[in-house]
This record gives C-alpha cells, structure tokens and sequence, in this order.
C-alpha cells in the first residue's frame, strides 16, 4: 500500500524510519545473517518504537519546561486537522523534533552496540567479516592469496568485500599490489598494457585463500 496523504507518509516514517536506521548501522558493522522476512520486519519495527516513544518521552520533558515550544497534545487530539491549520509552525518543530531525535538515538545506539571487533561469538559474523574487518590489527591492512578453482593464484590488498552470508553470493574486490602468479610459480605483476587497479573475484570460484595485515599503504579502508 503507497501513502497518500502528508500525515501517512510520516506515520510510514515513524513507523520504519528508527528501525531502518539501526539496521543500517548494524549491518555496516556486522555482516547480516539470514532471516526470515517477518523476523526482519519485527526488528525494524520494534527499534521503530523503542526510539520513537524515547524520542516522545524527551519532547514531553521539553514541553513541560517551555510549553510554548511545542504543541498541546490535547487541544490538538480534539480540533485534530483545524489545530494543525492553526498551529503548523509548532506542529512542524514537532514532527521535525520527533524524527530527528528518533532516528539520531536508533544510529547513536547501533553505533555504540555494535561498533566493537570482535572476541564475541556472533552467529550473524561471517569467516571473511572476521578476517577482514573486525581482527584486522590495528595500522594494517588484509593483504590476500587467492586460489581459484581455476588453478590461478592473486595476490593483493582486500579493497572490498560483499557481507553474504551465502558463500554462493560473496564477492571480493582486490587492490595493488596486484600480482598473479606465473608458470614457475611465482609472483609477477598482471600483464597486460597498463596498470590494473582492480581484480574482481566471484565467491564461489574461490578454492582458498591466505591472509596476511602488512601497515596501511594509504588512509583508505577495507569496505564491506
């Protein structure tokens, strides 16, 4: 069903907004697991309405200290839309107050849970997840030997990495140094004309691969 009226499109956002934005938080952190679609939609709501009753709970402090600044609840449940018309400027602080509020406590507290590496056991986490993100030391970078099924080898820094945790569904990117490994078993730059500044590795050809956390060549970190 698509909102059609102004107060639905916000009541939608009320609704989702919280929870969407914990949720993006979380899995920037830790990688998603499988769930079904109504357990994922529950966690979204009921994030939704832990940080919009919270965010309600300190618009009601506010009103009681500077009742002037925000809109009277029960004059505005009686006159409902003529309140609205009379008073737009308070109700729009409020709904702008109430969004803003909500959905800065859903990110401030996904980011405070889950921003941590990990020694925790997490069932969501992912072996890729754990060696190139949460235990990478600290000042260095994964530096990857990739064998493929194929029976070619890469060597190169981890530059992305996909959170599935499907392995069917994993990708994982590479950055120079670039090398590939020869006929008599060595490491040697890509040929080819140019300088090659990605190598894009499909999950399922991936046979093994090693890790290693040389110092960071650059600020630029691992994504995924």
């Amino acid at each position: 069903m698509i909102p059609e009226t102004i107060g639905a499109v916000l009541g939608l956002l009320f609704v989702v907004g919280p929870g969407l934005v914990f949720e993006v938080v979380r899995e920037h952190y830790r990688p998603p697991g499988e769930r079904s679609a109504f357990r994922e939609a529950a966690t979204v709501a009921l994030a939704s309405l832990v940080f919009t009753s919270a965010a309600l709970a300190i618009l009601a402090i506010v009103r009681s200290v500077r009742p002037t600044v925000m809109p009277d609840p029960r004059l505005w449940l009686i006159d409902g839309r003529q309140y609205v018309v009379e008073h737009y400027q308070l109700v729009t602080v409020f709904v702008v107050a109430l969004g803003s509020i909500s959905i800065g406590l859903s990110a401030v507290a996904a980011w405070q849970r889950f921003r941590g590496g990990g020694g925790r056991l997490d069932p969501n986490s992912t072996g890729w997840y754990e060696l190139f993100r949460a235990r990478v030391p600290a000042g260095t970078e994964p530096m990857v030997r990739v064998q493929l099924d194929d029976g070619n080898e890469y060597l190169g820094v981890v530059a992305q990495y996909s959170v599935n945790v499907l392995p069917a569904e994993r990708e994982l990117v590479l950055k120079p140094p670039l090398r590939i490994m020869d006929a008599s078993g060595q490491f040697v730059p890509l040929p080819g004309p140019g300088t090659f500044s990605r190598i894009f590795i499909p999950g399922p050809s991936i046979r093994s691969f090693w890790v290693r956390y040389p110092p960071k060549r650059n600020q630029g970190g691992v994504r995924g």
